[in-house]
């Protein structure tokens, strides 16, 4: 893959929501006035952020970036005390199984049987699109009803998040009418031209599924090697880094470091900022004249790469963002006095 070198660990990231009428399933009524659409746009959006919390659900997953194509199956279980747990297998390219609950993710790779656990905060991923404060995506993009479609065999309201400035995509959304879980989503650069699209093929909601044998499953690790991951929370203060010059709209989220080499104890740090829907991530670590040999630029579909030598550290930042948002938060880091 392309990024697949690039990254010392992954983040991920996109986003959108709908609105009930009186009666919570279909959209309220056109909006007459810029509080009428505001209000409906904040219900729509608090909607789509809770429904994956609200539903069981199983479907196949179809991604499709530049003609590219891949699948993956998604069971989302709540047990009795509402806690939920996914489990999504990779139909496509090597086998690959990733259970979620919380903070805690395992992923294992039955071919080779190897697994890896890590504890962090969940990462944005189809379906679930939303992070934080869901109404404050409203400051960054118009927020534009346009109609209904036919997803997966569910009736869907699309909606339309257009930009308010030149530092991020536009995304269209489609929810299933009765639960607003995210069913469709498109990435478009300024052009219109879509980058990047998720979907489901197949859905459906309240499926049999049993989280208490989904977690026996998932405990069975007898036949494989399990990796416990070295990801550690800290802050760019500690790390020795800070944004001089923020970029419009994105906040920061989280922070993480990771040992890269434990015999010499040199590590790397994530910094993780979102709108709320975009995402982006800056990898920094030592600079090593042999590893990093010359400053990139590079796509795939919706998501950029840039990398960049900062003194003497290395800096990979990875979005799905313009070029020109990666370049200004590269230009905006700076190291602490």
């Amino acid at each position: 893959m392309l990024l697949a070198g690039l990254l010392c660990f992954s983040a991920q990231a996109p986003a959108w929501a709908a609105a009930p009428a009186k009666g919570g399933n279909a959209p309220a009524a056109a909006a007459t006035s810029t509080d009428d659409r505001q209000a409906l746009a904040e219900q729509w959006l608090a909607r789509l952020q809770s429904a994956p919390q609200r539903h069981s659900y199983a479907g196949d997953v179809v991604v499709s970036v530049h003609g590219r194509v891949s699948t993956s199956r998604i069971e989302h279980a709540r047990d009795v005390h509402g806690r939920t747990l996914d489990r999504i297998e990779t139909l496509s390219g090597q086998p690959r199984i990733t259970y979620r609950q919380a903070d805690e993710v395992l992923t294992l790779w039955p071919r080779s049987q190897q697994a890896v656990r890590e504890k962090r905060d969940p990462l944005l991923s189809f379906p679930n699109l939303l992070q934080g404060a869901a109404g404050r995506l409203a400051r960054f993009y118009a927020i534009v009803p346009d109609g209904e479609d036919w997803v997966a065999g569910h009736a869907a309201d699309q909606m339309d998040l257009q930009p308010l400035d030149a530092w991020r995509y536009s995304y269209k959304i489609w929810t299933e009418k009765k639960s607003g879980l995210p069913v469709k989503v498109q990435i478009l650069d300024a052009q219109g031209r879509v980058l990047e699209q998720s979907m489901f093929a197949e859905l459906t909601f309240d499926p049999a599924l049993d989280a208490a044998a989904m977690l026996r499953q998932r405990n069975d690790l007898q036949a494989y090697k399990v990796k416990t991951s070295s990801l550690q929370r800290t802050t760019p203060e500690q790390e020795g880094w800070r944004m001089a010059q923020p970029v419009p709209g994105f906040e920061p989220v989280n922070c993480y470091r990771r040992l890269l080499d434990q015999s010499q104890g040199q590590a790397a740090m994530q910094w993780i900022f979102s709108d709320g829907l975009a995402s982006v991530s800056l990898f920094l670590q030592p600079f090593d004249s042999a590893r990093h040999q010359r400053e990139l630029q590079l796509s795939q579909g919706a998501t950029h790469v840039l990398t960049r030598r900062i003194q003497d550290w290395w800096l990979t930042a990875v979005g799905e963002v313009p070029m020109q948002t990666l370049q200004a938060f590269a230009e905006g880091l700076q190291r602490s006095p």
